[in-house]
């Protein structure tokens, strides 16, 4: 199959298929039709969307489009074929602050935490082998004062996970890791589900292999992973 000849030939075929167009539109929370303009010279994207569109690309597609846009002259500093640093990227933190600092209070939590997430994913699971983050909230309390149960709120994943998990979202309860994390204020990790025998309390869902749950002012974050890439 010879070479696509240009980025925008290279884009139109991938976001071909409307399941792919539509989960990298999510993870960069743009529109679908935005993927369509760029794709047919409609409109030109900024380099930051450019490396935003990259990183949600599996590693054959992201380096043949990266090397396309190369030769093209567009200028992308960051490095994405590198190992991602351990600390946090200016350009990252910047990003977040003009956030806080631009979105409607009712957007505000929704686009922090999927900017947050959306990056984390990019650190953690750079060749997208397959990694979740869901973030759990409490329920309302009870008559009583108490919260009895909590609720995955919203996530987002590599494959084979889809980009947006919220509609997956379940209640969940003490019988849970996330029910026990809160219970004991301390962080637990399970590194394979299939054969558990730290003995604490946990499900294995679809894909899941691995598991870890924290929490954070009184937020849980989970992170699973599939196949034979432990957390």
């Amino acid at each position: 199959m010879p070479n696509p000849p240009s980025w925008r030939v290279l884009l139109k075929d991938i976001i071909a298929d409307h399941a792919q167009r539509d989960r990298i539109a999510n993870e960069m929370g743009i529109r679908s039709i935005t993927l369509i303009r760029w794709a047919s010279g409609e409109s030109n994207p900024r380099p930051h969307n450019l490396r935003q569109l990259l990183h949600t690309l599996p590693k054959k597609e992201r380096d043949a489009l990266a090397e396309l846009l190369e030769e093209e002259h567009f200028e992308l500093s960051d490095s994405l074929t590198s190992d991602p640093p351990d600390e946090l990227e200016y350009q990252f933190i910047r990003q977040v602050f003009e956030t806080r600092a631009t979105r409607p209070h009712h957007l505000l939590f929704w686009t922090l935490c999927h900017q947050v997430f959306q990056h984390a994913l990019r650190k953690l699971d750079p060749e997208r082998i397959g990694m979740a983050i869901t973030l759990v909230q409490g329920m309302p309390a009870s008559s009583d004062g108490k919260i009895h149960s909590l609720r995955e709120s919203m996530g987002m994943g590599t494959p084979p996970w889809p980009g947006d998990l919220q509609h997956q979202a379940i209640l969940l309860g003490a019988e849970s890791l996330a029910g026990y994390v809160v219970m004991y204020a301390r962080a637990e990790t399970i590194n394979d589900l299939r054969e558990n025998t730290t003995l604490l309390p946990a499900y294995q869902t679809e894909h899941e292999v691995s598991a870890l749950e924290d929490s954070f002012r009184g937020i849980i974050y989970t992170l699973t992973a599939w196949g034979q890439k432990p957390i």
